[in-house]
C-alpha cells in the first residue's frame, strides 16, 4: 500500500524547506575554511606588545589556526608568537598568529604567517591526525 499522492508531496516540501533552513543557517564546521583536528599539546605563547611568555594548551588544530588555553590575559585581535611540536612531527613551529576570538581561557588564533617548509608539514601532520582520528571536530 503506497502513501498519497498529496502527503508524499508535503512530506518532500516540508524536507526541502529544512534543508534550505540549515544551509541559510549552517553550522560552524560548515563555515570554517579548514577542518579541525583535535590534539593535545603543549604552546608556549609569547606576546608581542610586552614579551610576556605565557603557557598554553592547544586541544585543535587546522591548516588556518588553533584553538588553545592560555593561562593569561589576551585580547581579541593581539598578535601572538606560538611554539609547539605537533604529533607525529619532529619539527618545532614557531608562528605568527592572531587571536580572533576569545571565551574565557579559550582562544581561537589564525596563523598569520607561516613558512612554505611549516604549510607543507602542517598539511601533512593535519592529514596523518585526520587519518588516525576516530572523531571528527
Amino acid at each position: 500500500m503506497s502513501a498519497s499522492p498529496i502527503i508524499n508531496e508535503m512530506t518532500l516540501a516540508a524536507d526541502r524547506s529544512a534543508n534550505a533552513n540549515s544551509s541559510a543557517r549552517g553550522s560552524a564546521a560548515d563555515l570554517r575554511r579548514y577542518r579541525r583536528h583535535k590534539v593535545d599539546l603543549r604552546v608556549k605563547v609569547t606576546r608581542f606588545i610586552d614579551k610576556q611568555t605565557l603557557m598554553g594548551r592547544g586541544n585543535d588544530v587546522s591548516y588556518g589556526g588553533m584553538a588553545l588555553y592560555v593561562a593569561g590575559e589576551v585580547t581579541v585581535g593581539e598578535r601572538l608568537k606560538l611554539e609547539f611540536l605537533l604529533p607525529y612531527s619532529r619539527q618545532n613551529f614557531v608562528v605568527e598568529s592572531i587571536v580572533r576570538n576569545r571565551a574565557g581561557f579559550r582562544i581561537g588564533v589564525e596563523f598569520a604567517r607561516l613558512s612554505q617548509a611549516d604549510r607543507d608539514e602542517l598539511d601533512k601532520i593535519c592529514r596523518v591526525i585526520e587519518c588516525t582520528s576516530r572523531e571528527p571536530i
